[in-house]
């Protein structure tokens, strides 16, 4: 079982996010989880939003997945 930033287990189903930030660019992405293995999860309904240097951009959907380690990803509220 894959854990979060905050310690807890990742559940399938359940919306995360987690951010990149690389020399000022910085990428927002929310997904919901949709399988794991030892050390990453998978995330599809991504929603992505890019800008430089602190201010980021509306989210825009995007048709396809993302992985990325567990221990990155928070919990996201669900509306």
């Amino acid at each position: 079982m894959v854990k979060d930033a905050l310690g807890n287990e990742i559940i399938i189903g359940r919306k995360y996010g987690y951010t990149i930030n690389q020399n000022g660019h910085i990428q927002v992405i929310t997904g919901t989880a949709k399988s794991f293995t030892k050390l990453k999860a998978t995330l599809e309904n991504i929603e992505e939003s890019t800008g430089i240097y602190g201010e980021a951009g509306p989210f825009k959907k995007q048709d396809r997945s993302r992985s990325a380690y567990g221990c990155n990803m928070f919990p996201v509220a669900q509306s």
